[in-house]
């Protein structure tokens, strides 16, 4: 029986495992035994990425989303998104991947690990990593497969269709400012758990309260052998260069944050800039005699900002009052030699997972229970209640046809403006866009429906 994976993850895995263009496609698969949405280990993932997806397939032949990791075929910048083949919808899902922390550049993205709980709502069900970008996943992730590449299983993932609250559709778009917020909002608010304020009628919704499963940790910022200016409303960091040459070097000029572990939580970074300028980063929990951080080990990939490095990062998990020291060093520019970095704002998050997990149990009453799919539709059945849309992580485009119960009808939509992108150049355009100015949700009276979506 032949198998499919969905890819979100770059252009390389798309052409591996995806459904392929449209205009080459083979004709319409038909299962012919119902679609098993858990993993049955029967193959040994051969030393590639084409093996890892491959196996994939063997084991689970459901509908999910796949993602890579630390790849540099994602290096190109391209969105695999088997169901978003317009330029416009893979811009959308792309503004829409940043403000969930992954690395984005001129309408394109590129995953970076991503949280569970992102990770959950989208229906990304597994990872895979090459091993050139270490990922440290939230404990519940378990490695499924280790053979040259580790394929990791999100046990948490969602169907790519599910019933949320209602409300979600009072939201227009999530921000990119702080990545905790917007997926604490997004998450919040699907589960029915933000409070709004205001109507349109005066003036414009806001949001009031959220529920709060990222929390802050205070951090304090101390600098070694460098000094701060005024960039803006940001912040430019420069190394003291005088006084480290009369130091002969034995103090690096570096910034140094420090940290204390609320709990045992995963603690997640986020620097927020507008100007990247590449910087080294490590962390250390041991101290000498004298109360100084010493043996500092690379943190992530060892670099952050610039060469896809700006992404949201997890930290590690600790002891509750653990101190920890995070050091960002300074990079030399290859053209100039220039030493500088320009931070808006240090966030530090700790994720309640015990709490996501408390509320995502909502989501799973009422998932879409996929029954036929191929590349050109997939259908299924979802059950709805009062005050409830359904939610896909499926891009929204017009051209494609939503069917419930058999009779076409149009998915949630509204205008908005955004910037669309060519190479360099923005341009700011108004679009159709559907929830969250991105994804397709469809409105649905209370009970059972059989609801299909067809790909033009």
């Amino acid at each position: 029986m032949k198998k499919q994976v969905l890819s979100i993850c770059c252009i390389v895995a798309f052409l591996l495992i995806g459904c392929g263009e449209l205009e080459n496609s083979e004709p319409p698969y038909i299962p012919e035994q119902p679609i098993i949405t858990e993993p049955t280990q029967t193959a040994e993932p051969p030393l590639s990425i084409d093996g890892a997806l491959e196996y994939l397939r063997e084991i689970d032949g459901g509908l999910y989303w796949v993602e890579s990791c630390g790849l540099y075929a994602a290096r190109n910048w391209g969105v695999a998104f088997p169901y978003a083949n317009g330029k416009t919808e893979k811009e959308h899902l792309a503004v829409f991947m940043e403000t969930q922390g992954h690395y984005f550049n001129s309408g394109n993205y590129s995953y970076s690990g991503g949280s569970p709980l992102s990770d959950s709502l989208l229906g990304i069900k597994y990872m895979v990593d090459d091993g050139t970008y270490p990922l440290k996943l939230n404990t519940d992730y378990k490695i499924i497969a280790e053979n040259g590449y580790k394929i990791y299983q999100n046990p948490d993932a969602l169907s790519i269709g599910y019933m949320v609250s209602s409300d979600i559709q009072k939201i227009v778009s999530l921000g990119n400012d702080n990545t905790f917020n917007s997926q604490n909002v997004f998450m919040s608010t699907v589960t029915g758990n933000t409070v709004f304020g205001g109507s349109i009628e005066e003036g414009g919704i806001t949001i009031d309260s959220f529920r709060e499963y990222y929390t802050r940790i205070p951090e304090t910022v101390n600098l070694r052998e460098c000094y701060e200016e005024c960039y803006g409303d940001q912040i430019i960091y420069k190394p003291n260069v005088d006084r480290f040459n009369q130091n002969a070097g034995t103090l690096k000029p570096c910034i140094n944050v420090r940290i204390t572990a609320k709990n045992s939580d995963m603690i997640y970074m986020y620097l927020k800039t507008l100007n990247e300028s590449q910087v080294k980063i490590s962390i250390s929990t041991e101290k000498n005699a004298y109360g100084e951080f010493i043996n500092h080990q690379p943190l992530g990939g060892g670099f952050y900002f610039e060469n896809g490095d700006y992404h949201s990062l997890r930290v590690g998990e600790f002891p509750a009052g653990t101190e920890i020291e995070v050091r960002l060093g300074f990079v030399p520019k290859a053209k100039t030699g220039e030493q500088y970095t320009i931070i808006k704002e240090f966030f530090f998050y700790q994720f309640d997972y015990a709490m996501f997990k408390s509320d995502f149990e909502k989501l799973k009453e009422n998932q879409w229970h996929i029954t036929d799919f191929n590349d050109r539709y997939i259908e299924g059945t979802i059950t709805a209640k009062d005050g409830q849309v359904m939610f896909t992580s499926i891009p929204f485009s017009e051209s494609h046809a939503v069917y419930v119960d058999g009779v076409k009808v149009k998915a949630f939509s509204r205008e908005i403006s955004r910037y669309s992108y060519d190479g360099d150049e923005s341009f700011l355009t108004k679009y159709l866009c559907g929830l969250l100015a991105t994804f397709i949700g469809i409105e649905l009276e209370p009970g059972e429906h059989t609801v299909r979506i067809e790909f033009k």
